[in-house]
C-alpha cells in the first residue's frame, strides 16, 4: 500500500498506478485501516480521501470508495462535490435510499447554499419536515424547480 501511495503521489494520472493501488486495496482485508496507517496525517484531509475514493471507484473497489467518500463528506460538510460523488457511488451500488438521504442531509446542513435562485433550504422545504426518508425513492428525470441543481431529482415518497 505504501509503495502504491508513493507511486500515486508521483504519477496521480497514471492508469497503471491507479489500477495497481485499487487492486491492492480491493484484496487486503481491513484495507481502510491499512490505508489509514499509511496516510497518517493525510487521513484527515478531505481532498486526499476524495481523490483516493475516485481512484479506487474507477477500478471497482466500491465499498471502500463509499467509506472514503463518507469520511471526506464528514470532514468537509459544505462540499457539494464530495456529497454528489458519495451519492452517485451509492447509486451505482443500488443503495438509492441511502443516496437520497445523503443528499437530503447535505441540504439540511447547508440551507443557504444556492445555485441560481434555488437554495438547499428551498428544496428541503418542498420535500417537507420528515427527519428521515421512508418508503420508495424513484428517479424521475427533469423538474423545473430543481433543474438548476443537476437536471434530475428524486421523487421521494414520505
Amino acid at each position: 500500500v505504501k509503495i502504491g501511495l508513493n507511486l500515486l503521489v508521483n504519477d496521480p494520472n497514471g492508469k497503471e498506478v491507479r489500477a495497481h493501488l485499487a487492486d491492492i486495496l480491493g484484496r487486503i482485508p481491513n484495507a481502510l485501516e491499512v490505508l489509514d496507517q499509511e496516510l497518517s496525517g493525510a487521513a484527515g484531509a478531505a481532498p486526499a480521501l476524495a481523490f483516493l475514493a475516485v481512484v479506487i471507484k474507477d477500478y471497482g473497489v466500491m465499498e471502500e470508495s463509499i467509506e472514503l467518500y463518507r469520511r471526506s463528506c464528514e470532514l468537509a460538510p459544505t462540499n457539494a462535490s464530495y456529497t454528489l460523488n458519495y451519492a452517485h457511488t451509492l447509486e451505482v451500488m443500488n443503495q438509492h435510499q441511502k443516496a437520497a438521504q445523503v443528499i437530503l442531509d447535505f441540504m439540511r446542513r447547508n440551507p443557504d447554499i444556492r445555485i441560481s435562485n434555488v437554495s438547499c433550504g428551498d428544496v428541503v422545504n418542498c420535500i417537507g419536515d420528515s427527519t428521515a426518508l421512508h418508503g420508495e425513492v424513484v428517479w424521475v428525470g427533469h423538474a423545473d424547480m430543481l433543474s438548476a441543481w443537476s437536471g434530475r431529482y428524486y421523487d421521494i415518497k414520505l
